[in-house]
């Protein structure tokens, strides 16, 4: 089961991160929507990786974990307006906040397949 959930979080991230890698070099608005909506269903994707991993590792409390997990998923939300605001107030353009969410797909793929297991722990 580990192995199934870290393929297809391994999609799921890897298509985010390339389509924001993309997205700077789209020549017009449907290139730029289609790109952000690869990018946007490849984290939806991941659902079927790291969302459902609570119910493997503690389905007694998948609820509780969930909650804790989305927590801390919230705090970039929050952090990321300002980052997004001095990105392009520095740069003029909008490209590095997209390679910076590239980054963040990036370092979630690493972490998930180095550390993420499908065995039931609690």
């Amino acid at each position: 089961m580990t192995g199934v959930r870290k393929t297809l979080q391994t999609m799921a991230f890897g298509l985010g991160a390339a389509a924001m890698c993309a997205l700077p070099l789209a020549q017009n608005a449907v290139q730029a929507v289609i790109l952000a909506t690869c990018s946007l269903g490849g984290g939806a994707l991941g659902m079927s990786g790291f969302g459902v991993n609570h119910l493997d590792v503690g389905p007694r409390y998948a609820g509780i974990l969930m909650g804790i997990s989305n927590t801390f998923a919230t705090l970039p939300g929050i952090v990321g307006v300002a980052a997004v605001g001095f990105i392009v107030q520095a740069t003029g353009s909008y490209s590095g906040a997209f390679y910076l969410a590239a980054a963040v797909y990036v370092a979630g793929l690493i972490a998930f397949d180095l550390w993420a297991s499908g065995e039931r722990r609690i």
